[in-house]
């Protein structure tokens, strides 16, 4: 080829390009990859320079209190328990200035760090700001705890002299409204504190005990607090309290069935007498029960035309049941007046065990696993090859009541508050129940939440299923219930469309204990109309009828159904909801519900679906912990206690 014709070509190919930009600034564009990667990392590096600049003051900051809050705090801990009341409130002093500082610092360094981070800094700052304003309100109580540590010594309040129990008990009373003020402090920090991560936990409070340990402490402190409230209330010359076993593996609408019964007489603070019987040698005393008949299923499916102590605790509202037992005392001639009612289920009596241990009762031990299969053992079968007659067949009952009783009088104070914790719980559980005829004392058994009483549903939407075992002999102890809800509210202009379900799977075969399982099941609605129920069948594969009632301003659905050993049936009632206050409040973009639980009935899965007629924002502490905004909404929880769920703060 000709040496023109390459020029020409060469040409062509510079005119076809970019003809007007010198060749030079066409290379400059071309920059080495490795050109690029440097650049890039010292982008890096001088962000991060700038970070730890940011950041290095409030870091350094906490890194120092990592060592002096702890020490603070134990030194100020150690003083409570012995130095006097100056030396304390220096103690007090010390730690509330570290904990302030590292507040600060936190709050300072949640300032300058990324905003995904948002939510944790909210949870962390949360729970300084729960944690200081507990110290504020702590301050002054701190004279009088002092002063109620020299009054106690080295005694617990039932080893007190007589006067010294009176003045005790004054002091506490009028120190309760700081005493609850205090523990609801630190339930807000503790419940903040169990909501942070744990790598969160371990920086910001370092040895500080895990959320599960803490939660006693706080039981604890809530029991004394509720105590002292109570205590005004309580006189204390002499007081008669009538103490109920309910035996939950037969589950009556309080917690089960009503099998023994004691009389405690309580002097100066102190149990004087425990007098305990056969519920049934009570029954047959002075003629026939109260004039009017039980409630109408349980002639039906029980059989039973007279109302009897055993069977009076119809209602699941422990007050009205309450106040039919005082009735039916005092109709029956009950030998002295009372003042009040205290409910038991085995699974307090459990948990008290496995804080004092075993128990040593007619040669055999008891222990908190085999509780319920001793006293059931000795109680249907055994007593009769001990020569013992029937009708004293619960003898057994109050020995074991009274040893309990004095095992509790002579332990110290710590083995004491690690009760008052487990107390708590069951009464928050309702495996313990009381109710006063002082009507003071009862209400502030009612503001505690200890008095067993069931909530006005309100504006709420309502989970309440209430089961009466109608002569299936403890078949409820083999007996899983599932409740499932469901609530369409997802058509504008047409009320809301609930469904509830209740799964029993009978767990059990026949035994002198265990038998078809038969239920009266009642459902508690704010203000239902019923559409439909099924799985109401009965022992020959019949149809039962719906009763429909109205109790404590619900409207009860209620029906009987039977679940062979082996199996599981499916109870299941539709029904509209009617209250226009609740439906206002839903229309609003509102929705709060309230799970109650059955006294007795175990742990029971409840499982919840939610469909509204258009996107709500939910936040719960349990179910949804971060806020959530959709029209749909799933959860699955164990009912361990009543609970009300979405409540706005």
């Amino acid at each position: 080829m000709p040496i023109s014709a390459l020029r020409i070509s060469g040409s062509h190919e510079l005119e076809g390009a970019h003809p007007h930009e010198p060749e030079h600034e066409e290379k400059s564009d071309k920059r080495h990859p490795l050109r690029v990667v440097a650049g890039a990392f010292f982008v890096i590096f001088i962000l991060l320079c700038i970070l730890i600049a940011v950041l290095a003051a409030p870091f350094y900051s906490l890194w120092k209190q990592r060592t002096a809050l702890p020490a603070s705090a134990h030194a100020f801990q150690e003083s409570v328990a012995s130095d006097p009341i100056g030396d304390v409130l220096s103690r007090y002093a010390d730690f509330r200035k570290n904990l302030e500082v590292a507040r600060a610092s936190y709050e300072k360094l949640s300032g300058r760090t990324p905003f995904v981070f948002k939510d944790q800094k909210n949870k962390l700052n949360n729970t300084f700001r729960y944690a200081s304003q507990a110290m504020a309100d702590l301050e002054p109580l701190l004279p009088q705890m002092i002063e109620v540590r020299e009054m106690l010594g080295e005694n617990t309040f039932f080893n007190l002299p007589v006067e010294s129990r009176f003045q005790l008990a004054r002091r506490l009373g009028e120190i309760s409204p700081k005493l609850q003020t205090i523990t609801r402090d630190i339930s807000r920090f503790v419940d903040a504190y169990g909501a942070l991560p744990q790598i969160v936990r371990t920086y910001a409070f370092p040895q500080l005990p895990s959320p599960e340990k803490l939660r006693p402490l706080r039981d604890g402190a809530l029991f004394i607090a509720n105590i002292s409230a109570l205590m005004p209330y309580l006189p204390l010359e002499e007081q008669r309290y009538l103490i109920l076993l309910q035996n939950s593996t037969e589950l009556k609408a309080t917690g089960g069935f009503i099998g023994t019964y004691a009389v405690a007489t309580i002097l100066h603070g102190k149990l004087v007498e425990f007098e305990s019987d056969d519920v049934y040698n009570f029954d047959i005393k002075g003629g026939d029960g109260l004039p009017q008949p039980p409630a109408q299923p349980i002639r039906t499916y029980a059989g039973h035309d007279v109302t009897y102590l055993r069977n009076i605790n119809w209602s699941p509202d422990f007050p009205t049941t309450a106040r039919a037992i005082l009735e039916y005392w005092n109709a029956k001639g009950g030998a002295q007046p009372l003042s009040g009612v205290i409910a038991l289920t085995p699974e307090a009596i459990t948990s008290v065990l496995q804080i004092l241990g075993p128990l040593n009762v007619y040669e055999r031990t008891v222990t908190s696993e085999n509780l319920v299969s001793v006293l059931e053992e000795e109680v249907e079968m055994e007593y009769w090859k001990r020569g013992i007659e029937k009708s004293r067949r619960k003898d057994l009952v109050g020995t074991l009541g009274r040893v309990l009783i004095d095992r509790m009088s002579s332990a110290d104070s710590t083995t004491l508050f690690d009760m008052a914790a487990h107390l708590t719980r069951l009464l928050a559980q309702k495996d313990i129940q009381a109710y006063f005829f002082q009507a003071q004392a009862q209400d502030s058994l009612r503001e505690s939440g200890w008095a067993g009483a069931v909530p006005a549903p309100g504006d709420n939407d309502a989970v309440f299923v209430v089961d009466v075992n109608m002569e299936a002999l403890k078949t409820d102890a083999v007996i899983k219930r599932t409740i499932s809800y469901s609530l369409d509210a997802a058509k504008s202009g047409e009320l809301p469309l609930a469904t509830l379900s209740i799964t029993y799977d009978h767990q059990g075969k026949p035994d002198w204990k265990t038998s078809r399982y038969r239920t009266y099941t009642r459902i508690f609605t704010n203000q239902g109309a019923i559409r439909s129920v099924d799985g109401n069948i009965d022992e020959q594969g019949r149809q039962t009828p719906l009763d429909v009632t109205e109790e404590l301003g619900y409207v009860v659905f209620g029906t009987f159904t039977t679940v062979e050993p082996g199996a599981s049936r499916t109870l299941t009632f539709k029904y509209t909801l009617n209250n226009s206050s609740f439906n206002k409040k839903l229309s609003q973009g509102s929705y709060t519900l309230h799970a109650e639980r059955q006294a007795g009935s175990g742990t029971p899965t409840l499982n919840l679906h939610f469909r509204f007629p258009k996107p709500l924002m939910l936040q719960d502490q349990i179910l949804q912990p971060k806020s959530k905004k959709s029209d749909e909404f799933t959860y699955s929880y164990p009912l361990t206690q009543s609970k009300t769920f979405f409540e706005s703060e």
